[in-house]
């Protein structure tokens, strides 16, 4: 696996990227972080450390709201350009240019990926998308996911207060086809694993990295098979 680290500016913003890629990927997966994280959060640290395992560059970074640096409500739309422009240098790059590209996003994260449109980009997947903040007495939009013409995929935990089980069910029925929902029974809004629970959350990361590694060689395979 091969590690690199990149400095560049998004309007006013610094912005590192950390890229863990196979020496032959053919694919990219940008990972983004939720609003009280970083990229250093473990679960995203899992995933760069063990999807490159397969033909793979995952890319990590820190939104400019990394470690609470930003009061008031945590907003996708604020972002939406932000992303935008990071997706459009990532695809710009001659390491990822012209190779399928995921987008992978926890939380705040996810809602933010959701909005942006971008032919290069195959697919989304949301680790814990919230639908709702506590404390909070309205719901989220969910506009952008009905606009979206990509897959979605939505991998939830069972027990997660800011999306309801029942809740996410009757929004991805209405997504359908588009959408999937893989529920992870006794995980949190984190996909973290319940003291009581009764496996590990190395295990459910193990889970979670193959899921996302079958999703997108499902998405390319039908895309082969329309072309």
């Amino acid at each position: 696996m091969i590690r690199e680290k990149e400095t560049f500016k998004i309007g006013r913003y610094g912005l590192t990227l950390t890229i863990d890629r196979h020496p032959n990927a053919g694919l990219t997966i940008l990972l983004g972080h939720g609003w009280f994280n970083d990229h250093e959060e473990p679960l995203l640290s899992y995933l760069a450390e063990k999807l490159p395992q397969e033909p793979v560059a995952v890319i990590r970074f820190d939104f400019p709201f990394a470690g609470k640096k930003f009061k008031g409500l945590p907003l996708a739309r604020r972002w939406k350009g932000f992303a935008n422009h990071l997706v459009q240098n990532i695809l710009a790059d001659e390491r990822f240019s012209g190779k399928p590209l995921f987008l992978v996003g926890k939380s705040l994260s996810g809602r933010i990926f959701s909005y942006i449109s971008n032919p290069l980009v195959k697919g989304l997947i949301f680790l814990g998308y919230p639908l709702r903040y506590p404390g909070f007495p309205f719901r989220l939009s969910k506009r952008q996911l009905h606009k979206s013409a990509l897959p979605l995929f939505f991998i939830q935990g069972g027990e997660d207060r800011m999306a309801p089980r029942q809740e996410t069910e009757h929004l991805v029925a209405r997504l359908h086809p588009k959408a999937t929902l893989m529920v992870i029974p006794e995980a949190d809004h984190s996909l973290q694993i319940l003291p009581a629970a009764r496996r590990s959350q190395e295990d459910l990361n193990r889970e979670i990295a193959e899921i996302i590694l079958w999703f997108c060689a499902d998405i390319l395979q039908k895309e082969s098979k329309l072309n």
